[in-house]
């Protein structure tokens, strides 16, 4: 592995059936072996969109919450991904967790979710 990700920066995934949710999480540590990442999962801050009713626009803050969660670091084409199991659910809990990968969030990029009136 090159390079691992600098503490503090924030990374993102997508998933949904017929709509799409974000989740975000934050590196804040690593192991002694420096094979995993030690992760948290992200606030994001709502920001004025009036292209769509359909999507509500956020970014994520450096605002941690819930449980820490080790992540597998896995390089891809030069780039640092995380992969494993992560609290889903809002309260940051490990009871509710899936599996999936998550990519660097790019800086200053709006990210558009489903409103909640629209999916299902």
């Amino acid at each position: 592995m090159q390079q691992l990700p600098a503490i503090g920066q924030t990374y993102e995934t997508s998933w949904g059936y017929d709509q799409t949710n974000y989740d975000f999480i934050m590196v804040v540590g690593f192991t002694k072996s420096k094979k995993r990442a030690i992760c948290q999962r992200v606030r994001c801050q709502s920001v004025e969109d009036k292209s769509s009713m359909v999507y509500d626009a956020q970014i994520p803050t450096q605002n941690t919450f819930g449980d820490k969660f080790l992540m597998k670091m896995e390089e891809y084409r030069g780039q640092i991904n995380l992969r494993g199991s992560y609290p889903f659910c809002c309260t940051g809990k490990m009871a509710d967790k899936r599996l999936d990968t998550f990519y660097p969030t790019e800086p200053n990029r709006v990210y558009h979710e489903t409103n909640s009136q629209f999916g299902h």
